[in-house]
């Protein structure tokens, strides 16, 4: 195993120190294959774990249709009644121990698994690359993790030229959406807006948007968006079938 595979475990498996996080968290926001290798791993789980419980399901339908097909006329098997109940009660105890997390699966829970800020904007450069603007400014407070500023400072660089406006949205919207709490309606909005036309920000957005959705309880608004993304784009392609199953 290499130890990027082992990096991505510990990171998953919130085994990491503070330290070890932070800097790992910083090569996510740099380094795109990484961030590829963690959604993958991150999906492959949930779907891991979906696929056990289908099996178990199928395995104990086989297994009351086993005592049913065992169950003959009554003084016949006096003797085992008891042991075909207290198989039943085991039966009904697996059944509720292993499907009740997946019933019982909170779409905000959801959206704290799989929520995670998009990397840092790519600064225009040039001769005025330098010039502190709306825009300059904005993607500094992004990248010191200073939201509430960021988003701030994206809402005035609209229409300033320094970026298209369809970027300028999706980070805003990110900005809204990494604040504590996430201003998830607001952030819905932008990314909204950012789909309104063709861009390289529109799958993402579309994820995004998903998870806002999510956080705000929109389940049902929440699939539409994912159902929509699973046929436009292969972006976060295992991570979307992953929430989709959840979600069914």
């Amino acid at each position: 195993m290499d130890k990027d595979q082992l990096a991505i475990e510990k990171y998953l498996d919130g085994q990491m120190t503070a330290t070890e996080r932070a800097a790992f968290t910083e090569r996510l926001a740099s380094d795109r294959q990484l961030a590829e290798a963690v959604d993958a791993e991150r999906a492959s789980r949930q779907l891991i774990k979906i696929g056990g419980r289908q099996k178990l399901r199928e395995q104990l339908a086989q297994l009351d249709q086993q005592l049913e097909a065992q169950t003959v006329p009554m003084q016949r098997t006096t003797w085992h009644r008891p042991l075909l109940v207290a198989a039943s009660v085991l039966l009904l105890l697996s059944i509720a121990w292993w499907l009740w997390p997946t019933s019982a699966v909170e779409p905000t829970q959801l959206f704290a698994d799989y929520y995670e800020t998009y990397r840092g904007p790519v600064q225009l450069r040039g001769d005025n690359s330098s010039l502190t603007t709306p825009w300059t400014q904005a993607c500094k407070y992004y990248e010191e993790q200073n939201y509430a500023a960021a988003a701030a400072a994206f809402e005035q660089a609209l229409g300033g030229g320094a970026a298209p406006d369809n970027q300028i949205q999706f980070y805003l919207g990110q900005s809204l959406l990494a604040q504590k709490p996430p201003r998830s309606t607001a952030a819905i909005q932008a990314f909204q807006q950012v789909r309104q036309s063709q861009n390289d920000f529109q799958a993402p957005a579309l994820w995004y948007q998903s998870l806002a959705a999510l956080q705000l309880g929109q389940t049902e608004q929440a699939k539409t968006l994912l159902e929509t993304l699973q046929t436009e784009s292969d972006y976060q392609k295992e991570a979307v079938q992953a929430v989709l199953a959840l979600l069914d």
